[in-house]
């Protein structure tokens, strides 16, 4: 999947704790594709979760001001 625009693709992963319950980070997730910024590719981010955005398959569509952080 590619992105077009100012657009950053970030996948929504769930992540099991140690007691072995699935959760997800309503506002971070892995860089699929930006064409803004590719060096965010592969990386975790935190973006701004106050608002609503476009997702496809646990895919979100987030404009790249709302990119808030970089975690790895």
């Amino acid at each position: 999947m590619k992105a077009v625009g100012e657009y950053v693709i970030v996948k929504i992963e769930e992540r099991e704790t140690a007691s072995g319950i699935l959760t997800k980070a309503a506002n971070q997730g892995k860089v699929i594709d930006c064409k803004v910024d590719t060096s965010l590719r592969d990386k975790v981010v935190l973006f701004n979760d106050k608002r609503e955005y476009t997702s496809h398959n646990n895919v979100l569509f987030i404009p790249y001001e709302f990119i808030l952080a970089v975690l790895d």
